[in-house]
């Protein structure tokens, strides 16, 4: 087994607005030179994946996207989201938030009304075809596998889970993928634990894992 590990304490605190974000992975593809050399190339569809934070009556403020779906996974807190696809619409904790850009393009602002430090996994995907509407969509998660982009949802080279698991599941993922932990801890088979803001990659064979405590994380792999 080839399981390479990337420490979220290794990446530099950055951020813009009244956002701060640990940004895991930039690809050359979509960031050039921009990209930060402790960061990790994408993995299929996925150009970008940061864990971010808004401080207390933070935003992104209004800005736009083309030719990029996002998915937002919340793990922490409540927004109120802004923009020309699902406006007014409130993303909490639990649920993930799919924006996709469609032949146009969408603009967005994410807003954090409060006092607290809402919080969230975001993943930037090159879409297989940019025809169509662009399009917005909330997806409740729930145990074990769910699916958010891809997958039976629709067409796409690339698919996006979310796995949670309670303390004492058990679960096998496959091999060839890219993982986010963002909740609790899990031991491997061979005696390996994942923990809480760790970024894995998996290839060569499939690794199982037995959770210690409330444990989720996004898993990307190729459709």
């Amino acid at each position: 087994m080839a399981l390479e590990l990337l420490t979220e304490e290794k990446i530099e605190i950055s951020g813009f607005g009244g956002i701060r974000e640990r940004v895991l992975v930039m690809d050359p593809r979509q960031f050039g030179h921009y990209v930060r050399e402790e960061c990790w190339p994408g993995f299929g569809a996925c150009v970008y994946l940061a864990n971010a934070w808004f401080l207390p009556g933070g935003s992104t403020g209004l800005h736009s996207h083309e030719q990029i779906d996002i998915v937002s996974v919340m793990t922490r807190g409540e927004l109120h989201h802004q923009g020309s696809i699902g406006d007014g619409e409130v993303l909490q904790a639990g649920q993930v938030q799919l924006q996709r850009s469609g032949a146009k393009g969408f603009r967005h602002n994410e807003q954090n009304p409060g006092a607290d430090y809402p919080a969230m996994v975001q993943i930037w995907l090159v879409p297989q075809s940019h025809e169509g509407e662009a399009c917005y969509q909330v997806i409740e998660l729930k145990s074990g596998l769910t699916c958010v982009y891809g997958g039976e949802m629709f067409a796409a080279s690339t698919r996006v889970d979310v796995l949670q698991l309670a303390a004492g599941d058990e679960w096998t993922l496959e091999d060839d993928a890219l993982g986010y932990v963002f909740r609790g801890t899990a031991i491997s088979d061979d005696g390996q634990r994942l923990q809480r803001g760790d970024l894995f990659r998996l290839s060569g064979q499939s690794l199982s894992l037995t959770a210690e405590s409330g444990f989720a994380l996004v898993m990307i792999r190729e459709a």
